[in-house]
């Protein structure tokens, strides 16, 4: 959306875009990309807005008694998972800076028209 089309709360709450840039041993620059998600912690209840993440000493405990029970255990990692989670409301990222730059090097005809 362009920015005009927004009112002053939308754009008050707009979340800044992130990049985080990451060189790799074989001189490759990798980069993710997300939302800073703290803004919306203001106008929305923390049960909302955190993701369940078990506390350490909790961890340790329970991988200690499987060992000692010699019980098999198997890790899981669901890739992006927590990025598909659903959203309620409409989101709003202010691109600004190089990453705008970079959108509109990489597209101009779709981003240009939001460059102020």
């Amino acid at each position: 959306m362009h920015c005009h089309a927004l009112t002053d709360r939308e754009k008050s709450d707009a979340l800044p875009y992130l990049m985080f840039l990451k060189k790799k041993h074989t001189g490759q620059i990798k980069g993710r990309g997300c939302a800073d998600g703290r803004r919306q912690r203001i106008y929305m209840q923390k049960e909302d807005t955190s993701s369940p993440t078990v506390a350490k000493e909790s961890l340790f405990i329970s991988v200690t008694l499987d060992a000692l029970e010699k019980c098999d255990v198997a890790t899981v990692d669901i890739p992006g998972a927590f990025m598909q989670a659903g959203m309620v409301g409409d989101v709003h990222m202010k691109l600004e800076g190089k990453i705008a730059n970079l959108l509109t090097e990489l597209e101009p005809d779709l981003y240009n028209k939001y460059i102020q």
